[in-house]
């Protein structure tokens, strides 16, 4: 029986995790349920929500994977259209940006909200103009925030400094309806930017390969993070000897290596 009575103690335990994590997007008012919006509209606002949470988590700890599944989906209640998620890992620091965005939008101050997580803020916010309903930011069913159609985001972009680098790494993933690269230049730094439709198919053929970018970054001045990057040349270093693949850098780096005669030597 003891054992029996720690089965169902741990159950419960597991039971009441869940019920402390439960992070609620919803809105009421004007007759709106399931029922009464797309499906693809409901499926838009689960990604803004999605992007919206892990923009902030990346901001607020720059190391965490967000390639991973953080935080999932966990269902939709045929009350108004009520939208409910739940942490799967790294739960204090999903709840602690859930948190952050929800009391953001309560008090006006985005001074701490990442940059990356104000558009999809602002298409949530679109939302309840369409339908012209009243938003919720809810913890543990309880509310944090409260927004309607008129929510102004008076979002004061941090510093930033621009200017054209060369990075180095491997393209790790590629593409999407929306392309994007992820880009991993050692093992504890990854980047993931934007890109058109025509480099996504040049980009493909690289795929798992190592190259250099060349092009424009803009880095947070606060840290020191790169927040975007725009390509402008790629640098190929694949199946090639070293002093042809260096000859390709120096095009890049110029007076770096105008000393240096046989770059293979060099090296070895």
């Amino acid at each position: 029986m003891t054992a029996l009575f720690a089965v169902i103690n741990a159950i419960n335990c597991i039971r009441m995790d869940e019920a402390v994590d439960i992070l609620e997007l919803k809105f009421h008012g004007n007759n709106i349920s399931p029922e009464s919006v797309k499906p693809s509209e409901v499926a838009n606002i689960i990604a803004a929500f999605e992007r919206l949470l892990l923009q902030q988590a990346k901001a607020d700890e720059p190391g965490i994977d967000v390639d991973e599944v953080l935080f999932c989906f966990e269902k939709i209640e045929n009350n108004s259209l009520d939208l409910l998620f739940k942490p799967v890992k790294v739960k204090e620091i999903i709840v602690g940006s859930y948190l952050l965005l929800a009391t953001a939008v309560s008090t006006g101050d985005y001074t701490n909200v990442s940059k990356g997580a104000i558009q999809p803020l602002k298409e949530i916010v679109k939302f309840t103009k369409k339908h012209n309903c009243l938003g919720q930011f809810n913890h543990n069913y309880k509310t944090i925030s409260n927004f309607t159609k008129d929510l102004e985001i008076n979002y004061a972009i941090p510093n930033s400094i621009s200017g054209e680098t060369t990075i180095y790494g491997k393209i790790i993933r590629i593409g999407g309806e929306e392309p994007r690269l992820h880009f991993r230049i050692n093992e504890d730094e990854k980047l993931i930017f934007d890109i058109n439709e025509k480099l996504a198919k040049e980009l493909a053929h690289q795929l798992y390969e190592y190259i250099g970018l060349v092009g424009v970054a803009t880095w947070d001045a606060t840290n020191f993070n790169i927040e975007n990057f725009e390509i402008l040349k790629i640098v190929r270093l694949d199946n090639q000897p070293l002093n042809i693949a260096f000859d390709e850098i120096k095009g890049v780096i110029g007076k770096y290596w105008d000393e240096v005669e046989d770059v293979e030597n060099y090296l070895n």
